[in-house]
């Protein structure tokens, strides 16, 4: 073989240094550029995601003024002035509610026109003009019966840039009125200049047709004008980060986000100077320290050459005189290879006597470790198995036989395809196929496996390939098992899903409670007590559940929970008799406020409303058990119009007892007291 021309020739020491020195500094240099540049890209990325979080962190504090605007509308609103047609008081409530504030609050009727506004005393005359915008706010409030907030428009009067949030005003089912309040896009540009980043990075808030609302940097001269077009058509296109043009020209990389409340934008432009600069840097600094290296490392390269090539030179004189009688050996030198040649010879045998002692010790090592290895694979708490590229097990330990129930005699050479539920194979199958074909060095999988005594586990399995001389040699899997795992979190989540629906429920029920009871109630006292007793015998059917785990409650416990605020804790005019009765979570809710309109109305007229009153409260099942009767029986109470009525606690009685549980019950005054008797199916009673 020719070597080539380069290494035929010779070059000194302090070249060779030199070369040396250019292939340390070289690769370090360019070890440094890379890294740079990974600075300068990490920087970059910090940049984005610092003008993203901006961006979201905007977003969030204008929905936030949003939903807080809409609360308070919505507070007003529900006003009992507004129920009465009471708009002076409406008017002052209004301009209290948000003091030191710049916003305007007025209502509209179904028309358009002027009820109140906040900037006029009540009564003084009103503006009268019909803006497009505000229209077609009002329009989709009461059309929608939700809020609405507008895009940015301009006042037909004051020819001033507002934004503005409109609610429908709802009384009795109809929706004759708009609430709003608009505000100028100023204390948005306030915020916004808030905002902590580099001053030459721009934040605009953009409306639903990609008007400037408000803007960091020049907002007098941008508000009210139309993105530009890239911003359009990224925003358009759903992006939440692209390269484009701002109003003013700069070349900027925009992050965008969506507010949640309505079809607006924060945008965070960073120009193109902030995103470069980073990588700018790191190169100058390379390109320097670079410099640098190059020009010391020549230096020290050809100055310590000529130092070490005056011993090896002598080394070389005294080999010359090797095979003469009186070697000529050269001086002590400083460099330990030069002192070591003339030993080398004799040392050779003693070196070799002591790499073959230290051949043997590292064959002991290796056996005590191969010993440790197969006492930890014999004792390890986790299942471990050795198979072929059939799938069939060539080794197993003793977890792994614990965790399928069989020996060690009958799990070698059976297939892992015989032990694993058919439903669950095909993934393993196909991974192990690529693991075969050395495609997938590793994977995990979860499925069920089928023990000898026929229980159907869970296992999760890791499986990790072994190869020889580049091919598939067997494949070692771990496998636990992780069925009470699985069960743990199916519970779970199937506890979550229930809660869920039970919040739901709640809030809808409380919902009905505050309408029916506003309707049926004369004074804001009455409405208070009759909702509190109602939300309070809620709570603690509620209270029962949680106690039971949602799992449901007996009658005598529902009964004594709902009379315990009337008759207290030792039931004294209280008699309870019937067997044990299973009460599902749903009936719980329904019976609690059955129950508790009953106590409230013996409690005020009927059989506890006199020291000499009492109440008995029996029930028994019938129709062979597929029902129960319940007997409420009070004794000692007033003349029967006092507590007869048709509100809505009576209204709540039947809806609880007929509709919820699909029963039915009869009511009487008679022997000096109110009877009910209620027949429920067992079946809707237990769900």
């Amino acid at each position: 073989m020719t070597t080539p021309t380069f290494f035929r020739r010779r070059f000194s020491i302090a070249v060779h240094l030199a070369i040396f020195g250019l292939a340390i500094v070289i690769p370090i240099a360019l070890a440094g550029l890379i890294a740079s540049i990974g600075l300068a890209n990490a920087e970059r990325a910090r940049l984005e995601e610092q003008a993203q979080q901006i961006a979201r962190s905007l977003a969030r504090n204008l929905d936030r003024e949003f939903e807080f605007l809409v609360a308070t509308l919505q507070a007003l609103a529900t006003s009992p002035a507004v129920a009465i047609g009471d708009f002076a008081t409406l008017h002052a409530q209004a301009q209290r509610i948000l003091p030191g504030r710049s916003p305007v609050i007025a209502v509209r009727n179904a028309d358009g026109r002027l009820v109140f506004i906040t900037e006029l005393p009540w009564g003084a005359p009103l503006p009268v003009g019909n803006n497009p915008a505000i229209k077609d706010a009002a329009d989709r409030a009461m059309g929608t019966g939700k809020p609405v907030i507008s895009d940015l428009f301009e006042g037909s009067v004051t020819k001033t840039q507002f934004v503005m949030v409109v609610i429908p005003i709802t009384v009795n089912g109809r929706s004759d009125y708009t609430i709003n309040v608009a505000a100028a896009p100023d204390a948005i540009t306030a915020a916004l200049r808030l905002a902590d980043m580099p001053p030459d990075w721009i934040v605009s808030v953009t409306d639903g047709v990609n008007k400037v609302v408000a803007r960091s940097r020049q907002p007098e001269r941008y508000v009210g004008s139309t993105a530009s077009a890239s911003f359009q058509a990224n925003a358009a296109a759903g992006k939440t980060m692209w390269r484009g043009v701002t109003l003013d020209g700069a070349d900027v990389l925009t992050l965008s986000e969506r507010t949640a409340n309505a079809p607006w934008r924060v945008s965070v432009s960073v120009t193109r100077a902030s995103l470069e600069a980073p990588l700018r840097k790191a190169l100058g600094g390379v390109a320097a320290l670079t410099g640098l290296g190059l020009a010391g490392s020549l230096a020290f390269a050809f100055a310590y050459g000529r130092r070490l090539s005056r011993p090896i030179q002598a080394v070389a004189s005294a080999a010359a005189t090797l095979n003469s009688e009186a070697p000529a050996w050269p001086a002590p030198s400083s460099i330990a290879e030069v002192q070591e040649i003339s030993a080398a010879l004799m040392t050779t045998a003693e070196e070799l006597k002591t790499r073959a002692s230290q051949r043997d010790f590292a064959l002991r090592s290796a056996e005590d470790g191969e010993r440790r290895l197969r006492a930890t694979y014999e004792n390890a708490s986790v299942g471990i198995g050795e198979i072929d590229r059939d799938g069939r097990f060539i080794a197993v330990n003793d977890a792994l036989c614990r965790i399928t129930g069989r020996e060690r005699e009958d799990m070698i050479g059976r297939r892992f395809q015989d032990l694993s539920d058919e439903d669950d194979l095909r993934d393993d199958l196909l991974n192990f196929a690529q693991q075969r074909d050395r495609a997938r060095p590793a994977y995990v999988v979860e499925k069920r496996f089928r023990r000898l005594d026929g229980e159907l586990r869970w296992g999760r399995v890791f499986s990790a390939a072994v190869c020889s001389d580049g091919a598939f040699a067997y494949a070692v899997r771990v496998v636990l098992d992780v069925t009470e795992e699985r069960r743990a979190s199916e519970h779970q989540a199937l506890l979550i899903a229930e809660l869920n629906h039970r919040v739901k429920n709640t809030l809808a029920v409380v919902q009905s409670l505050v309408h029916q009871t506003l309707n049926s109630t004369s004074s804001p006292k009455q409405f208070r007590d009759a909702l509190t007793g109602r939300i309070m015998a809620l709570a603690r059917s509620h209270e029962l559940l949680s106690e039971s785990e949602w799992r449901g409650s007996t009658l005598e416990a529902v009964l004594r929970t709902s009379l315990l605020a009337n008759d207290g804790p030792d039931f004294t005019r209280t008699a309870l008799s019937g067997p044990p009765v299973r009460v599902g979570p749903r009936s719980v809710v329904s019976l609690s406020l059955t129950l508790h309109e009953l106590a409230t109305n013996a409690t005020k007229y009927g059989g506890l409303s006199r020291p000499t009153g009492a109440l008995a409260v029996c029930w028994s099942e019938i129709d062979a058990g597929q029902a129960i009767q319940l007997d409420w029986r009070e004794t000692g109470a007033r003349d029967p119009g006092a507590e007869a009525g048709t509100g809505f606690g009576s209204r709540l009685v039947r809806l609880c007892i007929e509709n919820e549980m699909g029963g039915s019950y009869e009511t009487a005054f008679k022997d000096g007291g109110y009877h009910l008797t209620a027949t429920i199916p067992l079946a809707a009673i237990a769900r």
